[in-house]
């Protein structure tokens, strides 16, 4: 996981801590019910989920695009270089 990835996983731990609190001291006829979340907020909440997976998936094509072209030049440079031959033996010493 990336520091940044950590951190934000850290950060939404926090916060979730901090949101669940508060409904364990405070007894459930005290509670506020939270408004039911319309249909424009949930239509916008799946348009924006879609784009990040979509995002996700370009990203992800995109590297194997690279890492394929980078197996085409190795392979191509195996291809045209000639093989090289191994160093010839060094000369005997006579004494």
């Amino acid at each position: 996981m990336t520091r940044t990835r950590l951190s934000r996983a850290l950060v939404l731990g926090l916060l979730a801590a901090a949101i669940a609190a508060p409904s364990l001291v405070v007894p459930a006829a005290a509670q506020i019910a939270l408004p039911r979340t319309s249909d424009a907020e949930r239509t916008v909440d799946q348009l924006n989920r879609a784009g990040a997976i979509q995002r996700q998936i370009g990203e992800m094509e995109r590297h194997q695009r690279f890492e394929n072209q980078m197996m085409r030049e190795r392979l191509n440079r195996l291809e045209t270089m000639p093989p090289i031959a191994p160093p010839p033996p060094p000369p005997a010493i006579h004494r």
